[in-house]
């Protein structure tokens, strides 16, 4: 699987710490609205594990609160930046189980800005989390 950094919502760092039972990823600029020819996958991974089953929305928007996008160094806090009036173009289940994994062909209707809102039953920490937009997949 192909990653980038640009296109990366939770990078599963340590350092990268945010806590609560409803949390925010990083949002992925995708500087053009609109569908790609060939359509990118959603690749989520629960690298720790987590006390219970985690419910994720893509949500995409023409607009957000800040334009210092994808400033982040690693190793540093992300910059608060979040989607304005989102609009929910899918919602997943990830499993709570230490390994498992949620691969989905993105939805049409994407806008300029994409980002995920996860949510669980008890408290969760991001950097028990990975996701990434990609173009190719290990579907195995």
């Amino acid at each position: 699987m192909i990653t980038d950094f640009e296109n990366t919502f939770f990078p599963g760092e340590e350092s990268y710490n945010s806590t609560g039972t409803t949390i925010y990823s990083d949002v992925v600029d995708t500087v053009k609205a609109g569908d790609a020819y060939n359509q990118l996958y959603l690749a989520m991974n629960n690298l720790k594990g987590t006390s219970g089953q985690l419910t994720v929305e893509l949500q995409t928007s023409d607009s957000a609160t800040s334009t210092l996008l994808k400033k982040r160094v690693a190793g540093q806090q992300p910059p608060n930046v979040t989607i304005t009036s989102p609009t929910v173009l899918g919602t997943y289940k990830l499993d709570a189980k230490k390994g498992s994994k949620l691969t989905v062909l993105l939805p049409y209707g994407l806008k300029r800005y994409v980002q995920l809102k996860v949510t669980a039953s008890a408290s969760i920490n991001s950097n028990a989390l990975f996701a990434a937009l990609t173009p190719d997949i290990d579907l195995r």
